[in-house]
């Protein structure tokens, strides 16, 4: 992916979910995956809902 493609809108979420795939990559513990996995979908979710909210407002 080159960083051209990705709108100023995205550049925050595309860091997080770096950030978190480090992390998770890196960690040794079961339940440090298990919670990094929770707080990742989370972020998801919400970056998601903020895609939705920033496309409706452009309809």
């Amino acid at each position: 992916m080159k960083v051209t493609d990705i709108g100023p809108d995205e550049w925050p979420f595309i860091t997080v979910i770096r950030i978190f795939f480090d992390l998770y990559k890196n960690s040794r513990y079961p339940g440090h995956r298990k919670m990094l996995a929770t707080g990742f979908i989370s972020v998801v979710q919400q970056g998601a809902i903020h895609a939705l909210m920033h496309a409706c407002q452009r309809l």
